[in-house]
């Protein structure tokens, strides 16, 4: 039965456990990465996205795609990070409206030195505490959620 929230107590414990942790897990870890590679949490994960990808390159739309992020923080960032020398602009040869990010070699290389110690944090504070058998569970089930997300926004 539904408490005066609208949620079950059940889903109010689910919704703020997942709402805590998820803050809290979030701010160490953009914390961390702002200490000690001045980066954020949003630009190292623009850096994974172009880490992934072939030639290091990827549509501005892409990547805010990706990572469910608002095309212009994608461009805030892009910015600053252009700044530093770890990005920088291509344009599209077939579309000239288009263009994309591309990693240099000392965005490359910050995101390497940034890479093992932010997956050794998000193991020590997301993956470990958590029941092996669980994360497939979890996975899917948040893929759910996004999935709904997605659904909402088209």
């Amino acid at each position: 039965m539904a408490n005066g929230t609208g949620l079950t107590p059940d889903e109010g414990d689910a919704w703020l456990a997942f709402v805590v942790s998820a803050m809290q897990v979030t701010t160490r870890l953009d914390r961390a990465l702002h200490a000690d590679h001045d980066l954020s949490l949003d630009d190292y994960g623009i850096l994974a996205v172009l880490s992934r990808s072939p030639d290091g390159a990827v549509r501005f739309s892409d990547i805010a795609h990706t990572l469910r992020m608002p095309k212009a923080n994608v461009t805030y960032r892009f910015q600053r990070m252009a700044r530093r020398g770890l990005v920088e602009r291509r344009s599209c040869a077939s579309d000239g409206r288009g263009a994309f990010v591309v990693l240099t070699r000392e965005g490359a290389a910050v995101f390497a030195a940034a890479q093992t110690p932010h997956l050794e944090r998000v193991r020590h504070m997301f993956v470990d505490p958590i029941e092996p058998d669980a994360l497939p569970v979890l996975a899917r089930q948040l893929g759910h959620v996004l999935t709904a997300l997605d659904r909402d926004d088209a």
